[in-house]
């Protein structure tokens, strides 16, 4: 992972190298940090364990397997995958032989398959005909349609995940802060929350209010205001206004209503607001360069751990800048210290304190617009359990029978 510098790489890159796991017994690894790392024990669920005999066979002019693993497996999981349809379905089966056996009374199931649909109506409807017996990320209107039909469970709990409209800091009109502070003051977080229901919690700033104790709260934090909003971009480069992108993911109807309350707002402050849907990669891609980066562009940032470190390193640290969390563009030498100091110290208040500071410097510095943690739009059946987990974005988890 770490030569390849892909997949979860960014959250090992600084703190290990390619001789830092050693093979103390056939159950057991030791490994070595290069330097203290705090939240460490929150990132390990990540290091993924794959049999190496399994995937050298399959070494084709050295790619180390990389090419079969694309569509076949060799993990140490409690599921294998059975059908394997990319971008379409994927069906797994149990492995009896997992050594984690559940005392609760619930039984893991024994088969699922994970099929992927584009639209909420079509989820919905194989919903309501039994064809699928939980799903995700449906729209406000076809959630309350499921749930008030009496056969479902619909999720309650408010995410630790931010929804934030991602302001390139290097590049065109938003480099500017005084624009960034005049588009965070003309958007209207309250109609944001009013679009999807109220199913989500208004941002404070980077972290979601919800992560404590490391939410700062009492931030000075940009509210809607459009007196505001306008002596702001008076003060700007660009005071009568300018045209701008605003990408979002396609088919997404949650991202797009939240883009049609920036093009109004900025709209009253003569900026023109292009409503540019795009597939997520081809969104990854463009935000990979600044000079490429749109202006603006909806991003959800995952929960990968539960730790600050998770949500400001990802999405504020320069080294990650072109990372689709890091949109921004953000680079600012005395922020990127703070967060060095933060993660290499395993004494909390300490940490506290720099998260604190690192968390008004972005506010002070308007990065983006910080808009809401949602309450992800989920409906299953009753018999289904949902345990809930906090890490890989709240998505992974196991379902049982109870």
């Amino acid at each position: 992972m770490l030569r390849k510098n892909l997949g979860v790489a960014w959250m090992f890159a600084t703190v290990m190298n390619e001789d830092s796991i050693e093979v103390v017994d056939p159950t057991t690894l030791k490994i070595n940090l290069l330097k203290p790392f705090a939240p460490y024990d929150a990132v390990l669920p990540w290091l993924f364990v794959a049999n190496p005999t399994v995937v050298q066979e399959h070494d084709v002019d050295g790619d180390e397997g990389e090419a079969w693993l694309k569509e076949n497996e060799a993990g140490g999981g409690q599921y294998t995958i059975a059908r394997w349809e990319l971008g379409n379905a994927y069906e797994f089966k149990r492995f009896p032989d997992y050594w984690f056996d559940p005392e609760n009374g619930i039984k893991p199931i024994d088969t699922f398959v994970w099929r992927i649909f584009i639209e909420s109506s079509t989820k919905r409807i194989a919903m309501e005909t039994g064809e699928v017996q939980f799903g995700d990320w449906f729209t406000p209107e076809d959630l309350e349609a499921l749930v008030s039909t009496g056969k479902f469970v619909a999720w309650q709990t408010p995410s630790m995940e931010p929804f934030a409209i991602k302001l390139n800091n290097q590049v065109g009109p938003t480099s500017d802060i005084n624009v960034r502070k005049a588009l965070s003051h003309a958007y209207d977080y309250d109609a944001a929350l009013e679009a999807i229901s109220g199913r989500g919690t208004l941002m404070e700033g980077p972290l979601a209010t919800g992560l404590e104790p490391w939410h700062k709260k009492d931030l000075p934090v940009l509210r809607h205001d459009m007196e505001a909003a306008k002596t702001a971009l008076a003060a700007s480069a660009y005071p009568d206004g300018f045209e701008m992108d605003y990408v979002y993911v396609t088919g997404d109807a949650n991202e797009e209503l939240f883009g049609l309350i920036l093009l109004e707002k900025a709209g009253e402050l003569g900026i023109t607001v292009n409503m540019v849907p795009m597939l997520w990669p081809d969104m990854v891609a463009t935000a990979a360069k600044a000079e490429a980066a749109p202006a603006s562009m909806a991003v959800y940032s995952g929960g990968d751990y539960i730790d600050p470190d998770n949500f400001l390193w990802q999405a504020y640290h320069s080294s990650q800048a072109g990372f689709w969390a890091a949109a921004s563009h953000y680079k600012n030498p005395e922020f990127d210290k703070i967060l060095e100091d933060a993660r290499a110290d395993t004494n909390q208040e300490n940490r506290k304190k720099l998260y604190d500071q690192a968390q008004e410097m972005l506010v002070n510095d308007a990065v983006e617009i910080w808009v809401y943690t949602e309450i992800p739009n989920r409906v299953w059946v009753p018999e289904l359990t949902d345990p809930f987990s906090p890490i890989m974005g709240g998505d992974l988890r196991t379902f049982g029978y109870q």
